[in-house]
């Protein structure tokens, strides 16, 4: 009875001038070869299933000696073993294989397709300490010309650290770049909420120039002259692309040209009028007589633009003891009587928060539907909240005092 083939690991392998030199330049021990050579292997079986190029099967039979050698010095298969070593391996691996990865994108074409995991490769240098090897300025060019390869594969943390990065390797970032990045973020998670969240966080970062977060909150707003600076670049790119020079165009720019920031993230304005006072530091009075009730006119036509008011009567609730029980009673009945269910909403939670349950009651008498169920919702809290209060004084009451 012939003995049975023991079974090779998934990286056993012979001697290979292509593996030695990219020990070479990894720099890495034998523990720590072994385990990127392990992650790669895992890596690059991702990369066949995810080209259709071998069935399941033939995955629990990939092994080293069955990866061609040239798929460790090309971006888009080699970028599949770089992410699974950054979300698998340990930290001391990122640094080295981001190096090698971002230096595989210096050989492709300008025809050629880049990969994914560009941002994240980026982050994992700069985390390891590296962050010289790379020219920011090239980086961030390469994150404008190749957004969505730049921001792909990242977790919501770590894309606010990629945009930074990108931001910070501008000499001076304007405006409008920090709208293309909100853009391409916007793509990357397709969830206008975590887009939403991403915003909040740069316009509360320090290393953001505050003239540029003002800039951009109200050329949102459509005030001028900062709405004229976005005008301006929108007509110089479009004449660009008139004159034939569309190839000198990035297609985020493109993108953000043919449809504005606020056409693309509704309810954005919300957090640009909050943001004028919370982290700007303008006077809410005057952000509220400015914005209240903004563009009341067009709301049947563009309900969203209803949602800078439902911002100004956040600001109304935070600032309530500053403006006085009168002039918030004001503003919320003026806010109640509007068309748009969603400020009135904002308005009976802004009642509540100042004057009590007396408006989530007058809320169960509104037309809208959400809003009853928000004051179905609000009474039952209330009632409980009432009842363990009333428990609490009574278990006190009765506590025998032991002096």
């Amino acid at each position: 009875m012939s003995a049975k083939k023991k079974q090779s690991s998934p990286t056993a392998r012979r001697p290979n001038k292509v593996l030695d030199r990219l020990r070479d330049k990894l720099q890495l021990d034998e523990s720590d070869w072994t385990r990127f050579l392990t992650l790669a292997v895992a890596g690059f079986a991702e990369f066949e299933m995810e080209y259709d190029r071998c069935g399941v099967d033939e995955l629990e039979r990939l092994s080293l000696k069955n990866v061609p050698k040239e798929w460790f010095s090309d971006a888009v298969p080699f970028s599949f073993a770089a992410r699974r070593v950054f979300r698998r391996g340990r930290a001391n691996l990122h640094g080295a294989v981001a190096r090698y990865f971002l230096g595989l994108l210096d050989e492709l074409g300008t025809d050629q397709p880049y990969p994914g995991g560009i941002g994240l490769a980026w982050l994992k240098l700069a985390e390891a300490g590296l962050g010289e090897c790379v020219h920011p300025a090239t980086m961030a060019e390469l994150a404008v010309w190749h957004s969505e390869e730049f921001l792909d594969h990242l977790k919501l943390d770590e894309m606010a650290d990629v945009i930074r990065l990108w931001l910070t390797a501008l000499e001076q970032p304007t405006a409008w770049d920090v709208a293309a990045t909100l853009v391409a973020a916007n793509r990357a998670t397709r969830h206008n909420l975590h887009t939403f969240r991403l915003f909040d966080s740069l316009m509360a970062a320090d290393w953001l120039a505050s003239d540029v977060k003002t800039v951009l909150c109200r050329a949102l707003l459509e005030c001028s002259p900062q709405k004229d600076q976005f005008d301006t670049r929108v007509r110089e790119i479009k004449h660009s692309l008139k004159s034939g020079k569309w190839l000198n165009v990035p297609a985020l720019f493109v993108s953000l040209a043919d449809y504005p920031l606020e056409r693309q993230l509704p309810g954005l304005r919300r957090h640009a009028v909050r943001t004028l006072v919370l982290n700007l530091g303008a006077p809410p009075e005057e952000v509220i007589d400015e914005f209240f009730l903004w563009r009341q006119d067009a709301w049947p036509r563009s309900p969203d633009l209803a949602a800078v008011t439902e911002g100004v009567l956040e600001l109304v609730d935070v600032f309530a003891d500053r403006l006085g029980a009168e002039r918030v009673k004001k503003l919320v009945s003026r806010a109640l009587r509007q068309a748009n269910s969603q400020v009135r909403l904002s308005a009976y939670r802004v009642g509540l928060a100042q004057f009590g349950v007396e408006y989530a009651r007058r809320a169960l008498k509104d037309d809208s539907r959400p809003v009853r169920k928000w004051a179905e919702k609000a009474l039952s809290a209330s009632n409980k909240s009432q009842f363990r209060s009333r428990v609490a004084r009574k278990a006190t009451s009765q506590t025998p005092n032991n002096d």
